[in-house]
């Protein structure tokens, strides 16, 4: 994400309409990027986008230039994403976790194998993983939270968070043999 100056940032929560237009744009690729590894559909990815953005836009006044701005906004899209998670787990309706092909590499249990995968084997593979797994699976091993803090965010214990990323483990493993095993026949 391109650097966002603060005088950027004060005209954004004054309301100036262009500086919000050009904070979009500055924004947008970040938030669209997260928002993918979540969402299949196109549609439902800019809707996400969106609301993330207008609760940026509407937070603004609460940012105190501590920290970086792009881990700030970061972490509303992640929490929009979330929300998005619980209203359609409530309407059950499921949320598809995409993930993009410069995250995979940090995926520890996908290391140790000698075949390699495309981005969309691995895809594939992650989008049989069933809807909780996946969320919480990306949340630890991609997004790089604690299981606390998924615990909090989720309303799920330590305990179920960490069953979720060694169940993922599990049948991402299984997954991967499966394949080596018709490779090698």
């Amino acid at each position: 994400m391109k650097e966002v100056s603060r005088e950027l940032i004060k005209q954004c929560s004054k309301g100036d309409r262009r500086s919000q237009t050009e904070l979009y744009s500055l924004v947008y690729p970040m938030m669209m990027g997260m928002c993918r590894r979540y969402v299949v559909n196109q549609d439902d990815a800019m809707t996400i986008v969106n609301n993330g953005y207008l609760k940026l836009i509407n937070s603004l006044k609460t940012y105190s230039f501590d920290g970086a701005f792009e881990a700030w906004c970061r972490k509303i899209m992640t929490n929009t994403i979330i929300d998005e998670y619980r209203k359609n787990k409530t309407r059950s309706e499921t949320l598809q976790l995409r993930e993009d092909v410069t995250s995979m590499s940090r995926l520890h249990i996908l290391n140790e194998t000698e075949e390699k995968y495309t981005a969309e084997q691995l895809e594939i593979m992650l989008l049989a993983l069933p809807e909780a797994t996946r969320l919480v699976f990306n949340l630890y091993a991609i997004e790089g939270y604690s299981h606390a803090e998924i615990a909090e965010m989720l309303g799920i214990s330590d305990g179920t968070s960490k069953w979720h990323v060694s169940k993922a483990r599990e049948e991402l493993k299984k997954m991967i043999a499966s394949k080596q095993k018709i490779a090698s026949a």
